[in-house]
């Protein structure tokens, strides 16, 4: 199975156009910024999941990264997935 987990978070800095700016890359230490790694591990586990029980090679099974976004906007409460 080719690749492994590629994350990526990007921080939006409460505005909101995408993607934002890259704050944490694969393999990278924890930032202290709790929304950033949580967004890191998330994906961490959503690639374990994929794997291990699917036996995808991350979501699209061709080991294609996983992107996340924090602190999209202001007051916003939610998550969404965009299609992008």
């Amino acid at each position: 199975m080719q690749g492994g987990k590629q994350r990526t978070i990007h921080d939006t800095h409460n505005a909101e156009t995408l993607p934002g700016s890259v704050v944490r890359t694969e393999g990278a230490p924890a930032t202290g910024d709790r929304a950033v790694d949580e967004a890191y591990d998330g994906l961490g586990h959503t690639y374990n999941y994929y794997l291990n029980l699917l036996r995808r090679n991350s979501l699209d099974g061709r080991g294609g990264p996983l992107h996340a976004v924090v602190h999209f906007s202001q007051n916003f409460d939610n998550a969404f997935w965009d299609g992008r």
